[in-house]
């Protein structure tokens, strides 16, 4: 389970050497609340004695491969779309980090569905692509996930990484920038970046709340084989030394090759990269599910009964839609010979390898992604709607949120289908001490107005976290007969 806490002053050495210096009273923003489900796993042994000293953990990989191998190429470039097709053809997988559909249309929902086909996704930028040093705090949480509102509703793909623009979240010049970026990107819905420094030793940060990578760069224009080479051989040969931050080793950063470049990179691709049997190929997002689920999911083992070769778990892990990705999770049984297990009484592959069998359990059935993604934006302030609006994606339902900024936040639905399974997130500026409120709902029917309320918690003393616009964003998830559902609803104050 992720520790809720983390020891601020194990940090203050190293932040220290980096020039920064934190206060002792520095306040880690809470760990986002994630839906969590049960499935039943059942593993038949050989004989009761090794079901009684069996054992089971969690593999750091999926499939417990060595090492998890992905990219990342940043901004609007035509560029992406010939990377996604050299990375597609050495079996290579990643995430295209994205700003928004620019105003003459370019770079917008087409563009984007084309990055993630051959197993790509899509992660976050922020909306124009600034410098976070240069703007407000409510100016940065708008830029953050606004980009991730904008993107999800053209792809209808839930998103989890991001990329900061010119790789900054901190700065000498501006000490609060960390904490500023840190809540931000917490309270938008993100739980991986790609920046190392920004997830280790971050003293706003719970730990293994945020995953990242280990960045092997083959040169933005130029091809620097002999470079890219090394320091990916240092990366292999290192043991824990690297791969105790992270276990996933990622190409980037910009697409920016021409001419005979593209043939150099590909040729770099194939000859190094392609193929390697104990590598899992994956884009950022499953990468970030798969490591978010480790640490957020718990197996219980039942006990076991006199002379049985059955033993029963109970895992505990959480909602595909709230880890952005569906990958499975992979369990290694260790000290007992497995015959066969099952999920739920449905049969699941083992894989046999030397003292230990592997199992990749799938989520349960009806615990899926959503399948389309829908966006309402409310009027300013003063342009009350005579109804709640709705969108093209879901012309059957509509949403409005109302708040004063100091009373509560309501969201008011009215639904001509049944909406079951309704999870609402509100998603809060960075000038409240708590940033992400949830409440369930069983069931919305068909003709039902209903309210879903929550008092606003208290806001920061401290003027400078009110500074710039404040984006208010009810996060819906739904089941609804033609599948499950996202709709977000936004407020700009």
């Amino acid at each position: 389970m992720t520790n809720p806490t983390r020891p601020i002053a194990l940090c203050q050495a190293a932040l220290a050497a980096l020039g920064i210096t934190v206060s002792s009273a520095a306040q880690l923003e809470p760990p986002a609340p994630l839906r969590l489900y049960t499935q039943q796993v059942d593993v038949r042994f050989a004989s009761a004695e090794e079901a009684a000293r069996a054992t089971v953990r969690f593999a750091p990989v999926f499939d417990d491969r060595q090492w998890a191998l992905s990219a990342r190429w940043d901004d609007n470039h035509a560029g992406s779309l010939t990377m996604r097709e050299v990375m597609a053809r050495n079996g290579l997988k990643g995430t295209f980090y994205l700003n928004q559909t620019d105003a003459k249309g370019q770079f917008g929902a087409d563009y984007a569905r084309e990055l993630m086909q051959d197993g790509c996704s899509v992660g976050g930028h922020t909306q124009t692509h600034p410098k976070l040093a240069q703007v407000t705090p409510g100016a940065a949480f708008c830029e953050i996930l606004a980009n991730r509102v904008e993107r999800e509703a053209q792809t209808d793909r839930p998103m989890v990484s991001f990329a900061f623009p010119y790789g900054q979240f901190r700065s000498d010049d501006h000490p609060r920038l960390w904490e500023t970026t840190t809540r931000a990107l917490n309270r938008a819905g993100f739980s991986h970046c790609l920046y190392l420094d920004f997830v280790r030793e971050n003293p706003y940060l719970p730990t293994n709340e945020f995953s990242s990578v280990l960045q092997v760069v083959p040169g933005d224009r130029e091809v620097n084989a002999r470079q890219f080479r090394e320091r990916l051989g240092k990366i292999l040969e290192s043991g824990d030394a690297f791969s105790e931050h992270s276990r996933c080793i990622s190409l980037g950063v910009h697409p920016w090759q021409t001419g005979d470049e593209w043939r150099k990179l590909e040729e770099l691709f194939r000859e190094d990269l392609a193929g390697r049997d104990n590598w899992w190929y994956c884009n950022q997002d499953e990468y970030a599910a798969y490591h978010r689920q480790v640490h957020r999911s718990r197996l219980e083992a039942l006990p076991l009964e006199e002379e049985a070769t059955v033993r029963r778990y109970t895992l505990h892990r959480p909602h595909p839609a709230d880890l952005g990705a569906m990958t499975p999770l992979t369990c290694v049984v260790e000290g007992g010979q497995v015959e066969a297990v099952s999920m739920d009484e449905a049969a699941v592959e083992v894989r046999a390898v030397e003292g230990a069998a592997i199992v990749n359990v799938p989520h349960a059935a009806g615990k899926g992604l959503p399948t389309r993604i829908g966006s309402i934006h409310m009027p300013g302030a003063g342009d009350t709607p005579t109804e709640p609006p709705m969108c093209d994606d879901f012309p059957r339902v509509r949403m409005l949120l109302e708040t004063d900024g100091v009373g509560e936040i309501s969201l008011q639905c009215t639904s001509e289908v049944d909406l079951r399974d309704v999870w609402v997130r509100f998603r809060l500026p960075v000038q409240y001490t708590e940033g992400v409120l949830t409440k369930a709902v069983e069931i919305i029917a068909a003709g039902q107005t209903k309210t879903v309320a929550i008092p606003l918690p208290a806001k920061r003393e401290d003027p400078f976290w009110a500074e710039g616009p404040q984006l208010y964003v009810a996060e819906v998830d739904f089941t609804a007969a033609d599948g499950p559902g996202r709709l977000f609803v936004t407020l700009l104050r």
